[in-house]
C-alpha cells in the first residue's frame, strides 16, 4: 500500500491513510457483527488500535458535542481522565482522553481514547501503551491516522 492510498475499514463506511504504518488485523466476522469495530495493528510496535462507530442518540447527541464527549468519557476507564480538544483538517470536532495506569494487568500502561464527531455519528478509537511507546512515535501515528478519516 502506498503512503497516500486509502484503507477502507470494513463495516464502518470509513477509510484512513494507513501507509506503511498500520495494517488491518484479521478478525472473525462475528466481531464486526458485535459492533466492536475494526482493529488496526501499528507495524512498528504491534500495538492494536480499535476503531468503531457509535450512533448519535439521546445519550450522545450529535448537536451537542461537549455533552456527548463528557458522557462518553464518564465511565470509560477507572481513575481520572485528562481531556484535550482537537479539530481535524476538515474541521471535525474531537476530544482525546488519557487515562494513566488504567489497565491493572499492565503496570504503567496509559490508555488513550479519541472521540470525534463525524456528521450524525461518532468515531471512537482506543489503545494503550507504555509512556516509552507513546513517546517513540505511536502517539503521532495514531493522531495522523485519525486526522485522515474520511466517510466512504
Amino acid at each position: 500500500m502506498s503512503s497516500d492510498e486509502r484503507l477502507v475499514l470494513p463495516g464502518l463506511r470509513l477509510s484512513v491513510v494507513a501507509g506503511q504504518v498500520w495494517t488491518l488485523a484479521p478478525l472473525p466476522p462475528e466481531v464486526l457483527r458485535e459492533g466492536l469495530g475494526v482493529f488496526l495493528v501499528h507495524v512498528a510496535t504491534g500495538i492494536n488500535l480499535n476503531v468503531r462507530v457509535l450512533p448519535a442518540g439521546p445519550r450522545l447527541p450529535a448537536d451537542d458535542f461537549p455533552t456527548a464527549s463528557e458522557r462518553f468519557f464518564e465511565h470509560q476507564w477507572p481513575g481520572p481522565c485528562r481531556m484535550t480538544s482537537f479539530s481535524t483538517d476538515v474541521l471535525r470536532e474531537g476530544v482525546a482522553g488519557v487515562f494513566d495506569d488504567s489497565v491493572p494487568s499492565i503496570p504503567g500502561a496509559i490508555v488513550r481514547e479519541w472521540f470525534l464527531l463525524e456528521g450524525t455519528r461518532f468515531v471512537n478509537a482506543a489503545t494503550y501503551a507504555t509512556e516509552r511507546q507513546w513517546q517513540e512515535g505511536l502517539l503521532d501515528d495514531c493522531e495522523a491516522l485519525l486526522h485522515s478519516i474520511r466517510v466512504e
